[in-house]
């Protein structure tokens, strides 16, 4: 989104030039500017901030730690699809739903043999390996911090 609105600003910025060198006027080259900067430069700035500030945040928690927000990052590739976790806003129906399993408290050790060893002995729904080392470490890290708790 950043990107499409960097370059519309260029763009635009590209328009006003062109109007300046073929009218003559310099207003020509000033609203094209002034559209840049206002119409894709400013959002883009904006949209940069917010992200960088959200990249953190769960509603309802607190922030993410890195590992965390890393493990967030692989469950929302890779297990989201199958498994409801709301701090994902993950509604999978294959696996079971992460909030409420084991009343919303799931361990990390139990998540990491999930992944390490799947379930119905690793060849039923889930298979064994989804995942190796920190990858499934932190997501295991993640569905412990978060499971039962987002609102």
């Amino acid at each position: 989104m950043t990107a499409v609105l960097i370059v519309s600003g260029v763009v635009a910025a590209l328009v006003g030039l062109f109007a300046f060198v073929v009218t003559r006027r310099p207003a020509a080259l000033a609203v094209g500017f002034l559209v840049a900067v206002v119409g894709g430069g400013l959002p883009a700035v904006v949209l940069a901030h917010n992200r960088d500030k959200q990249a953190g945040h769960v509603s309802g928690l607190a922030a993410l730690s890195d590992v965390q927000s890393h493990g967030r990052a692989v469950f929302s590739r890779t297990c989201a699809t199958c498994h409801t976790l709301a701090a994902s806003d993950a509604v999978g129906r294959v696996g079971p739903n992460l909030d409420t399993l084991y009343g919303g408290k799931v361990p990390a050790a139990l998540v990491l043999d999930a992944i390490q060893h799947g379930r119905a002995r690793g060849s039923g729904q889930m298979p064994a390996g989804l995942l190796q080392g920190v990858d499934a470490q932190d997501v295991a890290a993640y569905v412990s911090a978060v499971a039962g708790r987002a609102k």
